[in-house]
């Protein structure tokens, strides 16, 4: 094993406490073995039966958390990040890892319909938060926690649910609490891009994080309104169509690799961006629910802009790399 690997760890973890010695060598050994087999089961990863059975011991350990676990990679994380030139991107998505055929398991969860039979398929919801430069280059894991999709069921129809409950009761609410939460973890740091898929396209996101005065991008997933006085008025613009109108700021052609026959295709991207107003769905209770401007919050419009000319000149590295 090459010995930069055991020095990696040591540097890592370096604040890892189980409460017990023997525990935290454990892990560090663990780490080790499977630092070049991360694509293997734990089975396939030890070479005999005493080192397996440890390996299982450990993870089934009462004193062995997730969080324990990631509060020292996190910490190592963040002086990462405080010696890198900004902005810092911070990306954060949600795996889902399907244990459908493992019939004996215990606790699953239902994380999505088969695209074939439609039956729900049993497993575990994975939401991580990476912090990358604008180069590609990651700098670790700054958020990582299990989605417990039974405690959002309820006894309403899934739509009722949508439309009746409050964020903090649809477990959307993940996307706020990250950023919320990481927001506490680094409030003296500047120039933090948080980016989120179409999921994350939610007024009460864009109200919260507006809040706290965090810059973001968010791949839009709704043609919403935008730009009302108040929300019962009828729609004037759609954010799409408002777009499509206007000229584009940056455009780059990116070579990106595909499955199948074709191994590679061509995207090309454009960069538009304006001051909008987002109003809050006119159903929704009243309750700290007012119009929303987006990039207002920014002293300058030049700051923007030159983050995104950043993000342009560095996305075609960066998605060459995923």
């Amino acid at each position: 094993m090459d010995s930069s690997t055991q020095a990696w760890i040591e540097s890592e973890f370096f604040k890892t406490d189980f409460n017990d010695k023997r525990l935290v060598d454990r892990f560090k050994k663990i780490l080790l073995t499977m630092s070049d087999k991360a694509q293997q089961t734990i089975s396939s990863s030890f070479n005999i039966w005493s080192d397996i059975k440890a390996c299982y011991r450990f993870i089934t350990n009462e004193k062995v958390t997730d969080d324990l676990i990631l509060n020292s990679h996190r910490e190592s994380t963040l002086m990462r990040i405080s010696k890198e030139n900004p902005p810092i991107l911070l990306i954060q998505d949600t795996s889902y890892f399907d244990y459908n055929a493992r019939a004996k398991t215990v606790g699953l969860d239902s994380i999505i319909r088969h695209p074939k039979s439609g039956d729900s398929v049993k497993g575990l919801m994975l939401h991580s938060t990476m912090a990358i430069t604008t180069n590609g280059i990651p700098l670790g894991i700054m958020d990582q926690r299990y989605i417990d999709r039974k405690q959002f069921h309820g006894k309403e129809p899934r739509k009722l649910r949508y439309w009746n409950n409050p964020i903090e009761e649809k477990e959307s609410v993940r996307w706020i609490k990250v950023i919320s939460d990481i927001h506490s973890l680094m409030k003296d740091r500047k120039n933090i891009i948080h980016i989120a898929d179409r999921e994350a396209d939610i007024y009460e996101l864009y109200r919260d994080v507006s809040d706290l005065n965090e810059a973001f991008i968010i791949r839009a997933k709704v043609n919403r309104s935008i730009n009302k006085n108040n929300r019962r008025e009828a729609p004037k613009e759609k954010l799409f169509d408002k777009l499509e109108q206007m000229k584009a700021k940056g455009k780059i052609s990116i070579k990106l690799q595909v499955n199948g026959k074709k191994k590679y295709r061509i995207a090309n991207l454009s960069v538009i961006y304006s001051s909008i107003s987002i109003p809050p769905h006119r159903t929704k209770p009243l309750k700290k629910m007012e119009p929303i401007c987006l990039m207002s919050k920014y002293k300058q419009l030049w700051q923007l802009r030159e983050i995104l000319r950043s993000l342009l000149s560095q996305l075609s590295g960066l998605l060459s790399r995923i």
